[in-house]
């Protein structure tokens, strides 16, 4: 999970919001749980979603082990999703929140149903966007409470793509990536083919300004990751920062274990993390 402990009111609601947040993860899951879907077939269901929007959001499903992506080897490639065995968990929660959503738009007074055109014929996903915004409302109250997160992430495969690196980086709520304050980056390694089984995964605690990582496999099963700082008054959206990297914060190394079929760490000398 993204918390190290919950020992605060309201992380463990956020915990879920982190799982199932942004705009098209519940309406996503709702079509998943009718059945195993290929990429196309998500892509006419949720047109709202832009490719890049939708590939990620279900590239982070991934990785939480809540869906699980197989790809066949044919030409042209084939790609198919469907909900994991925890990804089995939500679906009370989704069915939930679909009946919440049924009953909450049913009292709604009639000069505000006023669906548009295009959104003829997709009631029930609708139904599940809506009810989603309560469970984001959860999430902001969780970080007024302090427990609260921003995350910025994306991954790196593999020279034969076999393995992904995920790297995702967690700061406190608001203004965490404009200050100096805890950060936690999270490593994981997972097969392409079945990504919700983790090979290799742990948490980093870091303190910095704009923390940010970048990968280099050296082989299908070596690769290196660096942890750095761009340092204060220095954003990694800047143009004008061009190799930014202003403090090296920690090197780890990653190698494949045939033995235990994991990858195993290894710290690199230099760097200031724990």
């Amino acid at each position: 999970m993204r918390h190290r402990s919950y020992d605060r009111l309201g992380c463990p609601v956020e915990a879920c919001t982190e799982a199932i947040g942004g705009k098209w993860k519940g309406e996503l899951l709702f079509i998943l749980f009718t059945g195993t879907k290929r990429y196309g077939e998500l892509r006419r269901l949720v047109p709202g979603a832009t490719q890049r929007v939708l590939t990620l959001q279900l590239r982070e499903l991934e990785e939480d082990g809540i869906i699980e992506r197989k790809v066949y080897p044919v030409v042209p490639p084939k790609v198919e999703y469907s909900i994991s065995k925890r990804g089995e968990s939500l679906k009370p929660i989704i069915d939930a929140m679909w009946e919440w959503g049924k009953n909450f738009l049913e009292n709604l007074p009639k000069e505000r149903l006023k669906p548009k055109p295009e959104a003829k014929g997709k009631d029930e996903h609708s139904v599940v966007r809506r009810a989603l915004f309560t469970v984001f409302f959860a999430g902001a109250l969780a970080g007024l409470l302090g427990c609260s997160r921003t995350v910025v992430g994306g991954f790196e495969d593999s020279p034969d793509g076999t393995y992904r690196l995920f790297g995702r980086v967690y700061g406190a709520f608001g203004r965490s990536f404009l200050e100096s304050q805890h950060k936690t980056v999270r490593i994981s390694i997972v097969p392409t083919a079945a990504q919700g089984i983790p090979l290799f995964r742990k948490e980093y605690d870091v303190t910095g300004y704009d923390v940010g990582w970048s990968a280099i496999w050296s082989s299908g099963t070596n690769l290196t990751v660096h942890i750095y700082d761009y340092g204060p008054g220095v954003n990694h959206r800047d143009d004008n920062n061009i190799n930014g990297r202003t403090n090296h914060i920690c090197t780890w190394n990653y190698s494949y274990d045939a033995t235990t079929g994991k990858f195993i760490e290894q710290r690199l000398p230099g760097g200031l993390a724990k």
